[in-house]
Order: structure tokens, then sequence, then C-alpha cells
């Protein structure tokens, strides 16, 4: 039987965007951050570490999720664009211990520095690991639409044309609502969560595309979450997925 497996760079990241497929399919769940942001004080770290893996458990028992094993690859939060290649590597000894799989990663969106290295770590995976019998699909977070307003389980057609949504039923999405508020430290004004809770928007996901041509639109994450007060710079950002994309390093000599 085919594994499924779904790439979360965040706890809670995995049910906002890939509810479907962990109900849907026994699934691995890859948490590639403990969820603890940088700016957090450092005798409340360990206590917020623990206290969002309990939020996943407990939303995935309201899901109705089928998760069958839990990898974490404690990176921290805001850490794991800087990362890429320690990940590449983690990810390679990981997946390649399946014969097949269907692996989700979230799509590149420039909502979260975080989310667009998982996509890249996934492309330099999916080069080494071409002897095994894996599909490969990304799936919808949040980022600007074309009129530069947050959306939510969009992705765009021009680029994914296999474009399938899931959970649009009401009954969906108030499941997903319910497994959500679980997120209880993420529940504040104007949240990533609070933001999908106040105007739920059904899932979507795709076939990773064979070309890694990065959008070179608006930032989210700058704009509005002002990431770049923590040295994630759009530019720097950028500047160095781009070299990390597969074919793009130079050769060591």
């Amino acid at each position: 039987m085919t594994e499924s497996i779904v790439i979360a760079p965040h706890p809670d990241d995995e049910v906002l965007g890939c509810s479907s497929v962990l109900r849907e399919s026994a699934t691995t769940v890859v948490l590639l951050s403990d969820g603890v942001p940088p700016w957090t004080p450092g005798d409340d770290v360990n206590a917020l570490r623990q206290r969002r893996h309990h939020e996943c458990e407990a939303a995935w028992e309201t899901l109705g999720a089928r998760v069958k094993d839990v990898v974490e690859m404690g990176l921290r939060d805001l850490s794991v664009w800087r990362s890429v290649p320690d990940l590449t590597v983690a990810l390679g000894d990981l997946l390649g211990k399946f014969k097949s799989a269907t692996v989700h990663v979230p799509a590149y969106q420039r909502g979260h520095p975080d989310h667009d290295a998982a996509y890249v770590a996934a492309l330099r995976v999916r080069s080494v690991l071409t002897n095994r019998a894996f599909s490969w699909r990304v799936y919808s977070l949040y980022g600007y639409a074309p009129d530069e307003s947050l959306h939510f389980g969009h992705l765009d057609r021009r680029s994914f044309p296999d474009v399938e949504v899931f959970g649009e039923g009401l009954r969906e999405l108030d499941r997903k609502a319910a497994a959500l508020m679980c997120f209880v430290s993420q529940l504040r004004p104007d949240s990533i969560v609070q933001r999908w809770l106040d105007r739920p928007e059904p899932e979507s996901l795709a076939t990773m595309p064979a070309s890694a041509i990065i959008d070179p639109g608006v930032s989210f994450y700058e704009r509005e979450l002002d990431f770049a007060r923590h040295g994630a710079r759009v530019a720097e950002v950028d500047a160095l997925l781009e070299r990390l994309l597969p074919g793009r390093e130079p050769r060591q000599a």
C-alpha cells in the first residue's frame, strides 16, 4: 500500500492545508519545526513547544485524522529557510525508507519563508530519489491572491493545471474549523489561524510542477507579518532559495 506523507513546516500547517489527506488515508506527518517563534522568551520555549505538540494531537482527534506516525525534525520557527541543505539530507534519509509514497508539501506562495523552504527542500529530495515510486503533491496554505488580498486554499491554475479542491461542504469546513480551534496558542486577533476561522476556505492540492520557477510576487510575510525584523528579509530569502534550487548550486571541485 502506498504511504501518505504530509510535510508540515509548523504544527498546525498539516491541518490548515491538508485536512483532507489526514482524514482520507493513514498518514505520516513530518513536522519540520517546533512552532516556537524566535521572539519567545527563553523561559517559555519548552512550555510552548509542548503545548503546540498537545494542540496537534487534540486537533487530529477532533478532525478524525488517521495519523499513523509523527516525525519531528526539531527546527525552530523562522529557521527552516536557513536550513535547507541540512533539511534536504534529513528528508532524503527519511523518505528513502519508503519504497513508494504520496508526498504532500506546501506550495511556494510567499506566505511564510519556512513554507517556501519546505518546497525547495522537497524539490531537492525529489531530484535525488529518482528510483522511488513517489507521487509528489503540493498543497496550499496562504499567500496573496492576484489582487493582493490574503487567500487560503488558492493555487494558480496557470502554474498548477490539475488543481483539485477538497472540503467545500459546510460539514467539512465545520469539522476543520473545530480542529483548528484546538490550536489555542494561535487563536489571537488577526493570527493566521484566526483569519481562516473568520473566513473558511476549502483546500487545494495539485501535482508538484516539473519546473521550479519561483513566483516573484509580493511577499505576505514581509509586508504583513513583518518578519524582516527577525532577519527574514524577502530579498535575502529569495536569493538563498533560488540558489538552492536543484541544479543551481555550484559543483564542488
